[in-house]
């Protein structure tokens, strides 16, 4: 029987207080979600919750569908224990490298799930062109942990609402070209 192709690929930066009190974070959750669905083999987790633990990256490369990215950001960067990472270093070394560029029938979904998600999307979007059609992220500058959650499993299809499924639609049909 053929291996499942990997359809999830899930980047989670904890915090220090969830590293230290073991709190389960958004990314944990997103891929017990999708275990929970029979989709575990269909996802990968990367956990990184300092700059030194960037340098473990497994170096391969994913063709996901969906890639979701749970951490504490700010306009500029990616906040790690430690100290932090631009959105730029993000898109070019961490997520590129990683990524197989779409093909124009193909498609892909980033989904950002932290504070100052605009200005994230917005520094990603430069960089990735050609490896998503659709950037989901927050308007707001600052987003609860729960909010995040639920639109996450708002995006994988795996919540309800008034008895019907909610689904998220990709903002293209292409890939992004700016």
């Amino acid at each position: 029987m053929a291996r499942k192709k990997l359809r999830y690929l899930l980047f989670d930066f904890p915090a220090d207080h969830e590293v230290d009190s073991s709190i389960s974070t958004e990314s944990e959750t997103v891929k017990a979600l999708l275990m929970n669905r029979g989709l575990g083999t269909r996802a990968k987790l990367l956990r990184f919750s300092s700059k030194n633990s960037l340098g473990n990256i497994p170096n391969c490369r994913y063709d996901p569908k969906f890639v979701h990215v749970a951490t504490h950001g700010t306009r500029k960067s990616i906040q790690l224990l430690g100290g932090s990472i631009s959105w730029r270093y993000f898109a070019e070394r961490v997520l590129k490298p990683r990524l197989k560029p779409l093909e124009e029938t193909e498609s892909r979904i980033l989904f950002l799930s932290c504070c100052s998600s605009t200005s994230a999307k917005n520094s990603i979007a430069k960089y990735m062109k050609g490896y998503f059609t659709g950037i989901y992220h927050f308007r707001p500058k600052s987003v609860k942990f729960a909010d995040s959650l639920t639109v996450a499993g708002n995006v994988l299809g795996d919540c309800k609402a008034s008895g019907t499924r909610i689904r998220l639609v990709p903002c293209a049909s292409r890939p992004l070209k700016h």
